[in-house]
Parts: structure tokens; sequence; C-alpha cells
């Protein structure tokens, strides 16, 4: 029979995630996914699991893609009864990356020092009841220390979100509640072929009766200078990336959303005109 269990932390979904990788590879991906205590990982691909158990239901999924620089991930749950914690579901997911980039910059040499920008959209959608509880987040770390993030949670007992964005140790308040969350940060290089560890995590974990649906994707790119260029260990980091629409065209593709549903819900209250004889 299935226990419930507080759902455990991405670090504890992983073990301990791409660090667990050999250290001569250089770069990993991974997507995990978990329903209470039914879990199920893959390295490389997409991966999905769901349960059932007295009254409650769950299921997650998640992928991660180097080529894109993508991370997807899914967290469902309904039904379960608040005064038996044993018919309640919980489920979470988790897809994560890290690879060596190293940056070509033409005319520098060892003590030259260059910024990168890098920016990040996160798009998720959200929904539960009063009672539901769920926390989203997407991060980039560069040599371990965080450069980009965003962060979504909604606490049980509310309907109000909290939305973060978070900017080289700097953390801001996201006053509206958003389905895309777009950012950038930048960080320092020094020398002219410099190295560094680029890490992305994407989570969702969500409590009864609530759902996370990012599938439509966190992606990050680089903004380079003139005269940079980089590699990567994989081979294949944002090999096959789309690029990111910028924030005014965000702006513009969602009120253009907003207008085209507004001109079909006014279409629908229109009587049908009759021509006459």
């Amino acid at each position: 029979m299935l226990q419930h269990r507080s759902m455990p932390s991405a670090a504890a979904l992983f073990g301990l995630c791409c660090l667990a990788t050999p250290a001569d590879a250089g770069h990993c991906v991974r997507a995990t996914a978990q329903v209470v205590d039914t879990a199920s990982v893959d390295n490389y691909g997409a991966t999905t699991v769901a349960a059932k158990l007295s009254g409650a239901t769950g299921s997650a999924q998640s992928s991660t893609d180097l080529a894109t620089g993508e991370m997807k991930v899914f967290a469902t749950t309904s039904g379960g009864l608040l005064s038996d914690p044993l018919r309640l579901a919980t489920a979470g997911a988790v897809s994560a990356f890290d690879d060596e980039i190293r940056f070509n910059i033409s005319g520098a040499d060892d003590t030259t020092r260059t910024v990168i920008q890098i920016s990040a959209i996160f798009h998720s959608v959200r929904d539960a009841d009063l009672a539901g509880s769920y926390t989203t987040n997407s991060s980039y770390s560069v040599n371990g220390i965080g450069v980009l993030g965003f962060n979504v949670s909604k606490a049980g007992g509310s309907f109000l979100e909290d939305v973060y964005i978070h900017r080289n140790g700097v953390t801001t308040r996201h006053n509206e509640s958003a389905e895309y969350l777009s950012a950038s940060s930048t960080f320092e290089v020094v020398g002219a072929n410099p190295v560094i560890m680029l890490a992305g995590t994407t989570g969702a974990f969500v409590g009864r009766n609530a759902t996370v649906n990012a599938l439509n994707t966190a992606r990050v790119r680089f903004d380079l200078p003139a005269g940079v260029t980089f590699t990567s260990s994989s081979g294949i980091f944002l090999s096959a990336a789309n690029p990111l629409p910028e924030p005014a065209t965000w702006a513009m593709l969602i009120g253009g959303f907003g207008l085209i549903g507004g001109a079909m819900r006014s279409a629908r209250r229109e009587p049908a005109l009759e021509l006459a004889a």
C-alpha cells in the first residue's frame, strides 16, 4: 500500500543530481518525477510516473534537452481527504543539466575581463483550489553561484501567489502573477579562453488538488558581446535553440492572444445576421 510522505526537495529527488555524474564527463542531463513514494528516473529522456491510492491520484513528468536548453516539468494531484493524510497525494518533477562551457574571446589576454549576459524565460500554468498548494521554480548557476532564477508558490488556504525573480543574489518580488516570466543577468569571466560550469534546474511540486504545467518550457540563452563565441563539453548545448523572444515581444504576444480571445467571445455573443430576401 502506498504511504503518504511529504514531497522531497529537488536534491532529494536526484540524490546528488548532476553531481553524481563522473567528474570527467563534463556535463549531464537528468529528469525525475515522483508521486508519493513511487519514483522513476531517466537520465537522457522524458520520464513519467503516475500513482493512484484510496481517493487520490497524482502524476508527474519531466524532460531535459541540452541542444535546445529546455527544461520541462509537470505535476498534478486530485482527490483525497484533508482529514486522512494517507489519502492525499503529493507529486513533483525536476529537470536539470550542467555543462562545461568554454568561451573564446577574440583579442583577449590572460587579464581581460568580459561580461557575459544570460537570459531566460519561464512559462508555467498553475491551478489549484483554495486548499491546494504548489511551488515551481527555475534557476541557473555559474560555477555553483546562482546568477538567475524564478520562483512561484501558493500556500493552502489562499489564492494569492508569491512570485520572485533572483539575480546575482538579489531577490525582487514580482508584482503580478504571470504565466510568462523573463529576466536577464550577467557574470564576468577572465582570460582569452575562460571555462565555466553552467547548471540549470527546474522543478514543480504540488500538494492536494493542484497542477503545475511547465511543459511549455524554461529556456536559457547567452547574449554574447562581439568577438565572443563558445563551445561546450557536451558538444550540443544550445546547438538547436530557437531565439528567445524579448520581454516586449512577450507582452505583444500575450496582449494579442487576449484581443483574439475577447473578439471570439464577443462574436459568440452577437446574434446572427439574416439577409433580407
